[in-house]
């Protein structure tokens, strides 16, 4: 008999290796991620806040607003030069870029005249329920003034009052 030995099968590894991420772009934050939150106007805080804000949205209304007239000038220069269709369908996706863009800045205008006017309305009733309570507050003052004045009246009308004793 000969000594063979039989060959044992090799294992398969159990364990699973991963892909490694090559050199790429790194992911980038989500819209939702960046976007700021405008804190709540507080009451009483003033409008100073709002007026800034419409200040700086005008502005960049303005500049929109010169931005759309060029692009749309230029539309027209290359739709009248005959440039072709690629171009005159490029300047026409800008100018509705433009477009939304103005309409984005018109829409934040809104916003701001909106809380402005909420503000002012919350302020508005707090200064009526404010006042509501100084007049209920001035009536009972003037009632009890009026009670005091005909007490003081009636004590008065009735003249002085003598100690009666049984020796004088």
């Amino acid at each position: 008999m000969s000594a063979r030995k039989k060959a044992k099968p090799q294992r398969k590894p159990t364990r699973k290796v991963a892909a490694k991420r090559g050199p790429g772009p790194k992911p980038r934050a989500t819209v939702e991620k960046t976007k700021r939150r405008v804190p709540a106007p507080r009451l009483g805080a003033g409008i100073a806040p709002f007026v800034e804000e419409l200040e700086v949205a005008l502005g960049e209304l303005r500049r929109l607003s010169t931005e759309l007239v060029s692009t749309r000038r230029e539309l027209n220069d290359e739709s009248a030069t005959g440039r072709g269709v690629e171009g005159s369908l490029r300047s026409q996706l800008e100018a509705l870029r433009v477009e939304l863009k103005t309409a984005r800045a018109e829409l934040e205008i809104a916003q701001a005249s909106t809380r402005r006017a909420e503000s002012r309305l919350e302020s508005a009733a707090e200064a009526e329920v404010r006042a509501k309570q100084a007049q209920r507050e001035a009536e009972h003052a003037a009632d009890r003034a009026r009670d005091e004045l005909l007490w003081a009246r009636r004590a008065n009308d009735k003249g002085p009052q003598r100690p009666t004793g049984g020796d004088t």
